[in-house]
Formats: C-alpha cells, structure tokens, sequence
C-alpha cells in the first residue's frame, strides 16, 4: 500500500472513488447470510487486504485534504 501514497493526485482521486466502489459492494457481499472469507479467498483477497486498502484510503483522503486547505490558503494570503 505504499505505493499508493506516492500516486498523483488525480491518481489518489481515483483510488478514493474505486475504494468507495469496493467498500461498497464488500459490505454488500457480506451482508448475505451465506457469505464467507472463502468466498473472496478464492479471488486471492481477504479482510486483510481489504483493511490495507481501508487504512491508504484514510491516508490518501487526509493527503487530498492537506493539499486542498494548503491551495484555499494560498489563495486567501
């Protein structure tokens, strides 16, 4: 997940909104009474990658957030 850290930011924008998607339909997913790991096992993902995921989209989203109050800054001095 390091990788995602050094995205663009257009790039960063993206994975936030794929992540949004992902969360999404994994909590979908789970809310069936017949879900289980091994269903997503069998698709080489888990809840570990899924909470990897989960802690670079905090990362990224407080990233996005930075650069936005630094630019109104900027713009209000």
């Amino acid at each position: 997940m390091e990788d995602a850290l050094n995205l663009s930011k257009k790039q960063m924008q993206s994975f936030v909104h794929l992540f949004r998607d992902l969360d999404h339909d994994f909590a979908h997913l789970k809310s069936f009474s017949t879900y289980s790991p091994k269903i997503i096992e069998n698709l080489d993902f888990s809840q570990d990658d899924y909470e990897n995921y989960a802690a670079a989209y905090k990362n990224i989203l407080e990233i996005l957030k930075k650069k936005k109050r630094r630019i109104r800054m900027k713009q209000l001095s």
